[in-house]
């Protein structure tokens, strides 16, 4: 029997076992993951690079039914702490205009030290373990695992996950665990995603990438802007800005919203200036080289047409005073319905989850079950794009191994 079991290898899961450790190296403690190894999500984050936190962590940044839960865990644990920690593993912090990364630019960097620290730690790994069922008789937790395989432990940590990725092990399965014990499980939906919408008004413009102001609207209101790099894909728009608004996107669309995003593909200057250069431009040169050198050709045939222009045989002199303002609108105003979300295989992160109203969280206890405890993304709290997950997953998983050792 172990003193503490952790379900899930991830980001939470290993801070929970290693902080359970540093409080008291005494207490059996053990990892048990459904992958062939430990870390495998982590390698994925900030492109392969391990966005480890921000430099701006705030509450803001996250979303949830009840987001001040979050509030306790990242004040506890904060981002100048996790610095501090990783650097006593061996990771030296690299600033990138606020995300923060190793200084190798490596996820597998991140990964290396956290296994040699559960390493140094005589914390066991158990891989290739898919935890199913989890009950608790008298003051015991029996874990029963796919092939019939039995674990017992005094106190549980779950951080299995949500139901993003699921080719690296997070498909959704695990939330019966907490359910089992009276959890309620909230709508679940993917975030940082990329965005569908009619694919002939961007498969002409595939593989184009621009810098661009994103906003979101939910019938007709504007709910967020963000500014960032935006890529036209042959299903619809992609990008980090685009993926900070897809929480908003899928959730509307999911709840019968209809949901518009707007772009400006020339956030540099106001309407009144693009409208200038536009005048100003030569209109005796073929319509279809009217914006070369102003906005990507793929994009300005796209832009063109948005506007009505039907024949591109002719010249420029075609594009009246009305037509002349409706394309400066559309610079700064392009409109894309939006008609879903790509799936769980392409999400980031899992907006929703297990509701954290029946936790603590001072210490990511269950008010349900004394000794169960949760953290990361299987509970309904995520966060924005740029470390503020990964952030949200040490810190969790640091408060609930700590009070799980302090509870023994």
């Amino acid at each position: 029997m172990y003193d503490i079991v952790v379900i899930g290898g991830g980001a939470s899961g290993l801070f929970a076992a290693i902080s359970a450790k540093y409080h008291n190296s005494k207490l059996s403690v053990a990892v048990l993951e459904r992958n062939d190894r430990v870390g495998k999500k982590i390698l994925t984050t900030g492109n392969g690079r391990c966005n480890i936190t921000n430099a701006q962590i705030t509450l803001d940044r996250y979303h949830g039914e009840n987001v001040k839960f979050a509030k306790g865990a990242l004040t506890k644990f904060d981002k100048d702490t996790t610095l501090e920690y990783f650097m006593q593993m061996g990771i030296y912090p690299k600033n990138v205009d606020g995300k923060i990364y190793p200084n190798s630019l490596q996820a597998a960097s991140v990964v290396d030290v956290l296994r040699l620290t559960l390493k140094n730690l005589d914390i066991s790994e158990i891989c290739n373990l898919n935890c199913v069922s989890a009950n608790k008789k008298d003051d015991v937790f029996i874990l029963a695992s796919q092939n019939g395989q039995t674990i017992t432990s005094k106190k549980v940590i779950v951080c299995a996950g949500g139901a993003a990725a699921p080719k690296l092990g997070t498909d959704g399965s695990a939330y019966k665990l907490l359910q089992r014990f009276g959890h309620k499980l909230l709508p679940i939906y993917p975030s940082l995603v990329q965005v569908k919408c009619n694919p002939k008004h961007t498969t002409p413009m595939k593989g184009v990438k621009t810098d661009a102001n994103v906003s979101v609207y939910v019938d007709g209101e504007l709910k967020q802007t963000e500014f960032g790099e935006l890529l036209f894909t042959d299903y619809g728009l992609s990008g980090p800005a685009v993926f900070q608004l897809s929480r908003i996107a899928c959730v509307g669309i999911e709840t019968g919203h209809k949901i518009t995003f707007l772009v400006d593909i020339m956030p540099q200057a106001s309407r009144d200036e693009v409208y200038y250069h536009l005048c100003c431009r030569n209109r005796q040169v073929p319509v279809e080289d009217f914006l070369t050198g102003m906005i990507n050709k793929l994009c300005a045939r796209q832009l063109l047409k948005k506007c009505g222009v039907q024949k591109f045989n002719t010249t420029a002199e075609i594009l009246d005073d009305a037509a002349i303002n409706k394309l400066a609108d559309t610079i700064k105003n392009w409109e894309f319905e939006i008609t879903g979300t790509n799936s769980w295989q392409q999400a980031q992160v899992t907006a929703g989850g297990i509701s954290t109203r029946d936790f603590n969280p001072s210490t990511m206890e269950s008010l349900l079950c004394k000794g169960l405890y949760a953290a990361g993304e299987i509970l309904d709290i995520d966060g924005d794009c740029g470390g503020f997950n990964l952030q949200w997953a040490w810190s969790s998983g640091f408060v609930a191994g700590t009070q799980a050792a302090k509870a023994m």
